[in-house]
């Protein structure tokens, strides 16, 4: 599971570089190259987020405890009499 959300993230990343280098390449103009490498990251990302709302579905992954998750109450125990 965690080699299929780092591929989906390298390849996400990878469009979003090509993207900046045909920005950077043609200054800005109208650029059927950037326009695809953005468009090829918006869909990897559509992808991703409904990959993983499957997954979860699934059962496949589970979500964890959070940092606003309140901690467990501590129990405590009265002296025997």
């Amino acid at each position: 599971m965690n080699w299929i959300l780092t591929l989906f993230f390298l390849a996400i990343v990878t469009s979003l570089a090509v993207g900046f280098y045909f920005l950077m390449k043609e200054g800005g103009t109208s650029s059927r190259n950037l326009f695809k490498a953005l468009s090829w990251r918006v869909g990897l990302q559509i992808t991703l987020i409904l990959f993983l709302v499957l997954a979860y579905f699934m059962g496949w992954i589970e979500p964890h405890g959070g940092p606003l998750d309140a901690p467990p109450a501590a129990q405590t125990t009265t002296p025997a009499s």
